[in-house]
């Protein structure tokens, strides 16, 4: 199970364009197969300002991604949709 948590944690959100390790932690979390090119080290930030202000950032970023996906779904589901008018007296069914 701890794999399996593991792999969903590490999978980039359609939605959010980043993984949840990323928007915990604002880091992109290194794996064995990162490590064998042995990239420069990178630092997020040198102090807890700065890397409060990219937290910062990253949240905006991915809620202007959200919204911008809530608007896509909306258009979506609303190709189906047909505007309906009643008229008093008519008959209709409401489900509660």
């Amino acid at each position: 199970m701890p794999q399996v948590e593991f792999a969903y944690n590490n999978f980039v959100n359609q939605t959010t364009g980043t993984t949840p390790f990323e928007l915990v932690y604002g880091l992109k979390l290194k794996i064995p197969t990162d490590v064998t090119h042995l990239p420069l080290p990178q630092k997020v930030s040198e102090t807890g300002v700065d890397f409060a202000t990219f937290m910062s950032s990253l949240h905006k970023e991915v809620k202007s991604k959200m919204a911008e996906q809530v608007v896509k779904d909306i258009a979506q589901v609303n190709k189906n949709r047909r505007e309906l008018h009643f008229k008093e007296g008519d008959l209709v069914l409401i489900r509660v």
